[in-house]
């Protein structure tokens, strides 16, 4: 994994490190064949991946072209610059570039205790 904000690049030997899972991303470039407003589907970060259910916020105004994916359970492997493919069954409904990635579950650094990368509160967590 890299940190770009600290020029670091993370090795971990565990495939199941929480440093490699993300529970939800950001995509850019996003092409729909036929989806107006939010919705709940598959998505394939991997070639010949199984379908990760998760629920999409579709961009508009600005935000047009964009979606931000909230996965129901982390993935491994979700790489920025890969591309993510939307799919309801084995109808393709559109895909775009994997912009960011986050794990709601793992602490920040300087984060209040109880506090997530993201700001939200984990699981458990006093608010």
């Amino acid at each position: 994994m890299k940190d770009t904000s600290r020029n670091t690049l993370i090795v971990v030997q565990d495939p199941d490190h929480p440093l490699l899972l993300s529970d939800a991303f950001d995509v850019d470039d996003v092409h729909w064949q036929d989806a107006a407003s939010d919705l709940r589907c598959g998505v394939k970060t991997r070639y010949r991946q199984a379908d990760l259910a998760c629920r999409v916020r579709i961009g508009d105004g600005a935000r047009r072209g964009t979606a931000q994916v909230l996965l129901d359970a982390p993935a491994r492997a979700v790489t920025p610059g890969q591309y993510a493919v939307f799919y309801r069954g084995e109808v393709c409904l559109g895909g775009g570039v994997i912009a960011r990635r986050s794990n709601s579950r793992l602490p920040r650094a300087g984060a209040p205790e109880g506090r997530s990368a993201t700001g939200v509160a984990r699981a458990g967590a006093a608010p």
